[in-house]
């Protein structure tokens, strides 16, 4: 028996929690945004692959697509019980785990926001000179020296480095 409904009466974190240990193909779709749907392959509490409209994604990109599902407060989905095909990246990952994972990330972020730069702010870098404070400038120096040149023995005394300057990143 297939289980459907909108995201919008069960949240997606919700809904998986609730398949647990079931098999099946778990479709998400009508996103708010995008053209294509998501499948979800489950078996026994697994995530078997991700799939993005007819493409099968990998581990980084089924991670984020799944913490982007778990935002969205706004589609429908569809679970068809049965045995996942085996397509795909095979990732293998407990289901209560990566639900942990995930809401754990999302109250971190929520709990950060008010500290944190807008997503949407870019940062330029300011100077490409590296600011580090003695003796660590002069450790650093020592090692960019090129080949064949001579590296300094205990007695003898490093040339004062150049003044650094101060790095900074700048919002464009």
């Amino acid at each position: 028996m297939a289980i459907f409904g909108s995201l919008a009466d069960m949240p997606l974190a919700d809904l998986m929690a609730m398949l647990g240990r079931r098999s099946g193909v778990l479709e998400v779709f009508a996103l708010p945004g995008k053209r294509q749907g998501y499948s979800i392959a489950l078996d026994r509490g697994k995530v078997v692959w991700v799939r993005e409209g007819q493409r099968w994604l990998d581990s980084l990109e089924a991670r984020f697509a799944l913490q982007d599902l778990l935002r969205n407060q706004e589609g429908s989905f569809e679970f068809t019980p049965g045995i996942p095909p085996v397509d795909g990246e095979a990732l293998g990952w407990p289901l209560e785990r990566l639900l942990l994972t995930m809401t754990t990330v999302e109250d971190e972020q929520a709990a950060y926001a008010s500290v944190l730069p807008d997503p949407k702010t870019r940062f330029q870098a300011a100077s490409l000179e590296i600011w580090l404070e003695e003796p660590l400038f002069s450790f650093w120096g020592a090692g960019q020296e090129p080949p064949g040149q001579r590296r300094l023995r205990g007695g003898d005394r490093p040339e004062p480095p150049p003044a650094p300057q101060r790095g900074a990143l700048l919002p464009i």
